[in-house]
């Protein structure tokens, strides 16, 4: 034997969780899977909305934005089959949120394509506050 540890048949996400496993505390990697069981059912039931993931404060400490990029990244392979995503990051505005969006290697290395989606964001967000904006006129439920 040459002493490397054999390969994990089965689907690249699970392949890559097995590197996680070996590379975070444990801690971590239970968090990170309770959220992936979350991410995926809410995946699974095709509602729209914010997933809760329903964490103690001590487990709620534990989220970072590393380690919600590594939720991303799991749900990103396990839908695509590719490992071969990139994060993109735009600020948000004037409220100083971060958005990050997982695209392909091709699309990445685009700036027009990049252009093009920012261009796409920033039109639903735009549409988002317009719908808020008429619900609460309205008397209904902000809750998109």
């Amino acid at each position: 034997m040459d002493g490397s540890s054999p390969k994990r048949p089965g689907h690249p996400a699970l392949q890559y969780l097995d590197t996680l496993h070996a590379r975070m505390p444990r801690e971590d990697f239970d968090v990170m899977l309770r959220m992936l069981r979350a991410t995926i059912a809410a995946i699974g039931s095709r509602e729209a909305g914010t997933i809760h993931y329903d964490l103690c404060e001590a487990d709620e400490a534990r989220v970072t934005p590393a380690l919600r990029d590594e939720v991303a990244t799991v749900v990103m392979i396990a839908l695509t089959g590719r490992m071969d995503q990139n994060f993109v990051h735009r600020d948000a505005g004037d409220d100083s949120t971060q958005i990050r969006a997982m695209v392909d290697r091709a699309t990445a290395e685009d700036p027009d394509r990049i252009d093009e989606l920012r261009r796409v964001v920033d039109e639903r967000e735009e549409l988002e506050r317009e719908l808020r904006g008429i619900a609460r006129a309205s008397g209904l439920e902000e809750d998109i």
